[in-house]
């Protein structure tokens, strides 16, 4: 990492930062490369699972917080913005930043890594518990219905039907009518692709109607 961000992670002044930079330096805890936006790393992974398990929990969630903080200002990628958030035990905000992750890598066609943070965001929603609250239920629709449609590419049909019913329950009870409509839709075209015809016009019927009647007429 930089300087200024070992700065403002450790939250000491420019001249003790310094200093503690020098101590690092010298004892080999970390080192200098070739890299100008991260020019020190730590020397070994060791060194990092030593120096990590000798420190409070508390301690651990204020470095990461603040190591979050600091790295939405240089716009680093939403999964290590995710890991911080974790750690430092704001699951919410780490949701955010996973569902943001998954969306970023679906657009660039990168599936399975899109697929990691929509289960890994349900999995804290989860954790977060509160299953009922509007926010928790309309993310876990989100990543859902997003699971859905990856799966239906993967031609994994079974798997993304499950997923869909998920987010099927969560626009319901959300009360939803265009994002139920999307996901009947969606439901239609995996049932046709897993060739359950006989379902496929009920429910794509079903979707259309909701989508009319919120006024999507695409």
């Amino acid at each position: 990492c930089s300087f200024e961000l070992l700065s403002q992670v450790s939250g000491t002044g420019e001249q003790d930062s310094l200093n503690a930079l020098d101590e690092l330096l010298s004892a080999r805890m970390i080192v200098e490369i070739r890299n100008e936006a991260r020019p020190y790393i730590i020397s070994h992974d060791r060194v990092r699972e030593v120096v990590y398990a000798q420190l409070s929990l508390a301690r651990r969630q204020i470095f990461h917080r603040r190591a979050a903080f600091a790295l939405t200002e240089h716009k680093a990628p939403p999964v290590e913005l995710a890991n911080h958030y974790a750690e430092a035990g704001d699951k919410e905000k780490a949701v955010e930043y996973l569902l943001k992750a998954g969306d970023d890598a679906r657009g660039l066609y990168a599936y399975q890594e899109a697929i990691a943070a929509y289960q890994r965001a349900l999995a804290l929603l989860n954790e977060i518990g509160d299953h009922e609250q509007t926010r928790v239920l309309a993310w876990k629709a989100s990543a859902q219905f997003a699971l859905g449609k990856l799966f239906r590419f993967r031609g994994e049909f079974v798997t993304a039907l499950e997923w869909l019913a998920g987010a099927k329950e969560a626009r319901a009870k959300l009360e939803d009518t265009a994002g139920l409509a999307q996901v009947l839709i969606e439901t239609g075209i995996a049932l046709h692709h897993k060739g359950d015809y006989g379902q496929v016009r009920e429910v794509l019927n079903a979707g259309l109607a909701l989508a009319r009647e919120v006024g999507d007429t695409r």
